[in-house]
């Protein structure tokens, strides 16, 4: 029997740091996977533009992104009880204190949605391009570290793990 509880210690003594290092591992993934998140959505915005007046509850209603769902991003985006032309500004200026990805992103996010939906068709392209370029540079130079990063952490919390282990052995 004591030699299960031994087992049993030693098993929680390795993961306890393991399973905080990869918390901080999907922490440090989070920004990158919700900038992807937006870069997609912006994407399919520029597909849906068609009109001065494009409704923007059309463009949102099919659009999916697992990681902008779970953050509450895009319940807040169709929820929105703004008119349909203030949809996207308004989910961001209520968002604006969750989110995780780099200030010039968000930045870039405000002054499309500021356009979208309110000048005409080669405007919002314009702007949706403009966007895009801004998220899609930005999302190149921090994923590499992101990524790095996130291995780091794991490979730290499986170390401590062990090495805790060998000292209760």
């Amino acid at each position: 029997m004591n030699a299960y509880l031994y087992i049993s210690g030693l098993a929680l003594i390795f993961f306890s740091p393991f399973s905080a290092s990869l918390y901080l591992s999907r922490s440090v993934l989070s920004g990158v996977c919700e900038l992807e998140g937006y870069i997609k959505l912006i994407k399919a915005t520029e597909n849906e533009i068609t009109s001065y007046m494009t409704k923007q509850g059309d463009i949102f209603a099919s659009f999916k992104d697992e990681y902008l769902e779970k953050c509450g991003f895009l319940p807040l985006l169709r929820s929105s009880p703004i008119d349909e032309c203030s949809a996207l500004e308004h989910a961001l200026e209520e968002f604006d204190k969750n989110t995780l990805i780099p200030k010039d992103c968000f930045d870039a996010l405000v002054r499309f949605a500021e356009v979208l939906g309110k000048t005409s068709v080669q405007k919002q392209k314009e702007a949706c391009s403009q966007c895009l370029y801004v998220l899609e540079k930005i999302h190149s130079e921090i994923k590499p570290d992101a990524l790095k990063k996130a291995k780091v952490y794991k490979t730290i919390g499986l170390a401590a793990g062990a090495a805790a282990v060998i000292l209760f052995i």
